[in-house]
């Protein structure tokens, strides 16, 4: 496989934040990524 081939080219990484409610799951996303998502207090409200 050479840098130009099309296999190459479309890798990709998925990284996945797992955890409780409420314990910073999206505060270290929005870090990580430089982001602003929003959020409230209570389970599964993170928008995306």
């Amino acid at each position: 496989m050479t840098p130009n081939s099309p296999a190459a080219q479309k890798r990709s990484v998925r990284i996945a934040l797992v955890g409780n409610p409420n314990t910073g799951k999206t505060s270290l996303f929005n870090v990580l990524c430089g982001a602003r998502q929003k959020t409230g207090n209570y389970p599964g409200v993170t928008v995306e």
